[in-house]
């Protein structure tokens, strides 16, 4: 080999060599680092201000170990977020399902969130409950609009970064409804701030500014990979009917034969065409209802197939990052964030927003674009009678806040085709009609002129000393030691006095408006020992009947409809708490019952639909503890039941002295809270999943 030749040779190879180091030194890199494998949060949880996903093994791979876990009935609640602030919404912005039975059009939405918006400092943050991305949405504190305005040279006329001091949910009407004339409420993918200058916001009135923060997608972008279950087989053997062609799973078991009745199959066992052994394939989410190709396999079997890996399958999926963008360059007006529920104009398929601000003294009222719900004040309405009236703060720091029972409030009661708005101690109607035009000035001049009902007092506030029955169209206040009833019916609309109580020792008095007669709670203070008794008067105010003499028993009372209900906690130990329904006509249609717990509070949205019900909690044991249920079974009230034990929702494994709420937020998850013993409040939640 020549010289030229062999320095050829010795470049190709060092140039061989360099790229087989190269090529090895990439080969033993480390593989980039995977996203986070994302599962929806299918089960939240709101307590304490914290949130939290309930989780089962079976499905996330939690075990008892896991020190982000703790375990309660067989369930995980798995942290996720911290909300020091107090300050958090629920926003459930889902689109609405349309539904048609019999020539009738319905639309539904899950009444669970998909978003939770939150305080963190001077940012508002949103956690998105589908894919666990935390987003920063505004920072207050860096507020871009403050910098640009901000004069740097000059400290005086420099605007000072604003602190977050309220927020709200914006409430709408679902297009799809609107336009069928349904009235079906959700979320906008907004939030209403109010912010100040101070920290801790103790300020006055004008210092406060009020924005629509609008959550859009930003273009950045993050990653996340999806574990879903792909379409799978369980094999079992149980009878199932070939013959029958009604059988209710006929369809599923549409599968041919290889062997005749009786021929000995794999085993040496006469094969039998309507009980042997075969496959049922199907698809379904990691989190599932009853499904009958499980129904005769133990929960290890169906967990053996759906853990296997050869039926998962992982995808990536990218989301743009959400951020926040101010609705205005300007303060919204309080009236507006303080509006809570639109008024629905059903006829004319219209919306609108009834406010108070306080600072101008007036009511005002906002129209809605229906292409881009932006919306303009329509008219203002001042008067002395809402001086030193304040906006209500509506806060839900627990399972409430996913609720939308709770968590969308309302300002404002439906009576026929009016509205009736309650301030700390006025009552004004207003013609639906006077709302939506901003031409009957002397209309809504003369309502607040004119309260229906004015109040001397503001403990308790007039809107818990109020009650009215829609099937009458009567109205019951109570004040003070008077009695008062307003009939809807009348042309001439006007509080009337029915009886004025001098007892001696009489305290405050509640009342229920039944069909003919009112039901009249009255507490006294005999003694220093508080005593109630229940009685039933006319219209005319003569006292027709008692319904429970006095005792030293706490005695609760609420309305659910046309029908009260009462619980008695006995003061004597040895006796039970003791619950009774009265109809309308004060008919029972039981007898009294023992060691059972009513419930008012209990809203049912597994029909999509928010339904209000009644629950009841009852115990066949004897409790220990004096005014306590030990274990009780929960049931929806059905008064055409025994003893009104209706659907039967499961049971509570604690001693429960009462109960606060209940929620049926789908067919799969039912949440409550309820007092134990020590008068310690507790949740307590299953989910209906196999």
């Amino acid at each position: 080999m020549n010289t030229r030749s062999g320095q050829t040779f010795l470049t190709l190879l060092l140039a061989c060599i360099t790229l087989l180091t190269s090529g090895c030194s990439e080969t033993t890199k480390e593989a980039p680092e995977q996203p986070d494998i994302v599962f929806p949060v299918s089960f939240p949880l709101i307590n304490n201000s914290t949130l939290y996903s309930i989780e089962d093994n079976r499905f996330f791979g939690l075990s008892p170990e896991d020190e982000e876990a703790s375990a309660t009935s067989g369930l995980y609640e798995k942290l996720l977020l911290e909300i020091p602030s107090g300050m958090l919404l629920a926003l459930d912005t889902d689109p609405s399902d349309k539904s048609s039975e019999d020539g009738v059009d319905s639309f539904t939405n899950t009444a669970l969130p998909e978003y939770i918006v939150y305080v963190k400092n001077q940012t508002l943050r949103l956690y998105d409950l589908d894919t666990r991305y935390d987003h920063e949405l505004y920072s207050f504190e860096n507020d871009p609009f403050v910098k640009e305005t901000s004069e740097e040279t000059d400290e005086s006329n420099k605007i000072k970064p604003r602190f977050i001091c309220d927020i709200q949910k914006v409430v709408t009407w679902d297009d799809e409804a609107r336009q069928a004339k349904k009235i079906l409420f959700k979320d906008e993918l907004a939030v209403y701030v109010k912010t100040g200058t101070l920290e801790g916001c103790a300020e006055p009135e004008e210092g406060f500014e009020y924005w629509q923060i609008n959550v859009v997608e930003s273009t950045k972008t993050f990653t996340i990979r999806r574990k879903t279950l792909k379409a799978h087989s369980h094999e079992h053997r149980h009878f199932h009917d070939h013959d029958d062609p009604d059988y209710e799973y006929a369809d599923i078991h549409n599968h041919e034969h290889l062997l005749e009745e009786g021929e000995l199959d794999e085993n040496g066992e006469p094969f039998e065409a309507n009980d042997h052994m075969h496959r049922h394939n199907h698809e379904h989410d990691f989190i599932y209802d009853f499904q009958h190709e499980h129904e005769h396999l133990s929960q290890d079997e169906i967990d053996a197939v759906h853990n296997d890996p050869i039926n998962h399958e992982i995808s990536f999926e990218t989301n743009p990052v959400l951020v926040g963008r101010k609705s205005t360059f300007t303060s919204l007006d309080e009236a507006l964030m303080y509006s809570g529920q639109p008024v629905i104009d059903l006829n004319a398929r219209t919306f609108g927003y009834l406010g108070l601000n306080s600072k101008d003294n007036a009511f005002k009222f906002f129209t809605v674009n229906l292409d881009t719900l932006e919306k303009s004040l329509l008219w203002s309405a001042q008067h002395e009678n809402l001086s030193d009236v304040r906006n209500t703060t509506w806060k839900n720091t627990n399972w409430r806040a996913l609720v939308p029972k709770y968590n969308r409030f309302i300002n404002y009661a439906n009576i026929q085709d009016k509205i009736l708005v309650t301030t700390d101690k006025n009552l004004f109607l207003f013609d639906m009609a006077s709302l939506f035009d901003d031409d009957t000035i002397e209309e809504r001049e003369n309502s607040l002129a004119n309260p229906l009902f004015s109040s001397s007092y503001t403990d308790p506030w007039i809107r818990n000393r109020t009650h009215y029955n829609a099937s009458t169209h009567k109205m019951v206040i109570t004040e003070n030691q008077e009695l008062w009833q307003i009939d809807f019916e009348q042309e001439l609309l006007q509080a009337m006095l029915i009886k004025t109580f001098n007892e001696t020792n009489l305290s405050s008095l509640e009342a229920k408006m039944m069909a003919s007669e009112i039901m009249v709670i009255k507490r006294f203070n005999d003694n220093e020992t508080p005593v109630t008794s229940i009685t039933a008067i006319q219209e005319s105010g003569i006292e027709v009947s008692t319904i429970l003499n006095k005792t030293d028993d706490a005695v609760r009372v609420f309305n659910q409809g046309t029908n009260s209900f009462i619980n008695i906690k006995s003061s004597d130990p040895d006796q039970q708490i003791t619950a009774k329904l009265l109809f309308s006509d004060f008919g029972s249609p039981f007898s009294t019952l023992i060691n059972t717990i009513w419930l008012q509070d209990t809203v049912d949205y597994r029909t999509f639909l928010e339904q209000e019900k009644v629950s009841l909690f009852a115990s066949d044991s004897v409790s220990a503890t004096p005014g306590t249920i030990e274990r009780p079974e929960i049931y929806l009230l059905d008064v055409t039941a025994t003893m009104g034990q209706g659907e039967n929702l499961g049971h509570i494994p604690d001693t429960v002295s009462s109960v606060s709420g209940l929620a049926l937020l789908s067919d799969e998850y039912t949440i409550m809270e309820y007092q134990n013993s020590d008068n310690e409040s507790r949740f307590w939640y299953w989910l209906n999943i196999f």
